[in-house]
C-alpha cells in the first residue's frame, strides 16, 4: 500500500485537489450570482414567509458525514430564496457600495490574496 504524506494529503493546491476545490467554490459563485440575478427569489426582492414557516423550511440536523453536491446546491437555493435581495434595483434603500457586484468581486478576490498555503479539512470533519 502507498503511503502518502500528510503534504500531499492536506495541503491545497494539489494539481488533482485543485480541480476539485475550484469545483466546489464554483457552486457557491454559481448560487451566489443566481441570487445577485434574482433568479433563486423569483425577481422579487423578499418571497415572504413568517418565521415559523421559515423554521419548518430550514431547520434539520446538522449533517455528521459530507453531504453530497446536490444536496449542498438544494440548501443553498433554499437560503437563497427567502433571503431579502439588497441588491435588487426594487430594493428601497440607502446606496451601499458593499452590495455592488465590483464590492462582491473585490471580497472574494480578496479572500485569496490574503491567505497564505493553509491545510484544509475535509467538509463535515
Amino acid at each position: 500500500m502507498e503511503k502518502i504524506s500528510l503534504a500531499n494529503k492536506y495541503l491545497l493546491p494539489a494539481s488533482k485537489k485543485a480541480f476539485k476545490t475550484k469545483e466546489f467554490f464554483n457552486i457557491f459563485l454559481d448560487k451566489g450570482l443566481d441570487f445577485f440575478s434574482g433568479k433563486l427569489r423569483n425577481n422579487k426582492v423578499l418571497i415572504y414567509k413568517s418565521p415559523r414557516d421559515l423554521r419548518k423550511i430550514l431547520s434539520g440536523s446538522i449533517p455528521k458525514n459530507p453531504i453530497k453536491k446536490s444536496k449542498l446546491i438544494e440548501i443553498l437555493n433554499l437560503i437563497g430564496k427567502f433571503s431579502i435581495g439588497q441588491s435588487d434595483k426594487k430594493y428601497l434603500a440607502f446606496p451601499d457600495t458593499g452590495n455592488s457586484k465590483y464590492a462582491i468581486g473585490g471580497a472574494i478576490y480578496s479572500q485569496f490574496l490574503t491567505k497564505k498555503k493553509s491545510l484544509s479539512f475535509k467538509m463535515g470533519s
